[in-house]
C-alpha cells in the first residue's frame, strides 16, 4: 500500500483525479480518497494537523511497516536556483521549534533534485528568512515526519 498526506486539497485534486480515488467511508473528520493500491489525506495546514492526519491514516487504513508513505505539497524555495514546479525530494527535515531533525533513507535512484526543507509553524516571508538552516520551507513536512517515523521505516517515508 502507498499512502499520500497533502496539506490541502488543492494539492490532492490532481492525485485524486489521476489515481481515480474515491472518498472513503470513514466516520472521521477527515478525507481519506483511496483505491487498491493508494490511500490519500488532507491533513490541513500546520505540523500539528499534518502529524495528526498521518497517525490517522496509516492507523485507519492498517499500515505495515513495510507500507510506502510520501508527504506531496508546495513549498517555498529559499535558493532562488529552484524553479517554481520544480519536484524536489527531501533528504533532511527540520522542525524549527525544536530543532529536531529527521533523515529519510534516500536509498534509490531518482533524477529528482535533493535538498532540505524546514517546518515553520507560521509563513515564512522574505523578510524573516536569514536564520534558515534549509533551503526549503513549509508548514507540515516535520509533523509528517514525526508521525511516519513511529510507524514506517525511514526508507520507505519520502517528503
Amino acid at each position: 500500500m502507498t499512502y499520500i498526506v497533502t496539506a490541502i486539497y488543492p494539492e490532492a485534486k490532481p492525485l485524486i483525479k489521476h489515481f481515480g480515488l474515491k472518498k472513503h467511508p470513514n466516520k472521521g473528520k477527515l478525507d481519506i480518497y483511496t483505491n487498491e493500491e493508494i490511500s490519500l489525506i488532507v491533513s490541513g495546514t500546520g505540523m500539528i494537523k499534518s502529524s495528526v492526519a498521518t497517525t490517522y491514516l496509516l492507523s485507519t487504513m492498517q499500515y505495515n511497516e513495510n507500507h510506502t508513505i510520501f508527504n506531496i505539497g508546495i513549498c517555498g524555495a529559499v535558493n532562488t536556483k529552484v524553479k517554481i514546479g520544480s519536484p524536489v525530494l527531501c533528504n533532511k527535515v527540520i522542525d524549527s521549534t525544536t530543532g529536531r531533525s529527521y533523515y529519510p533513507d534516500i536509498l534509490l535512484r531518482h533524477p529528482v533534485n535533493e535538498l532540505s526543507i524546514e517546518s515553520f509553524p507560521l509563513p515564512v516571508v522574505k523578510d524573516n528568512c536569514q536564520k534558515l538552516q534549509a533551503e526549503l520551507v513549509d508548514m507540515e513536512a516535520a509533523g509528517f515526519m514525526q508521525a511516519t517515523t513511529t510507524f514506517l521505516k525511514s526508507h520507505n517515508i519520502y517528503c
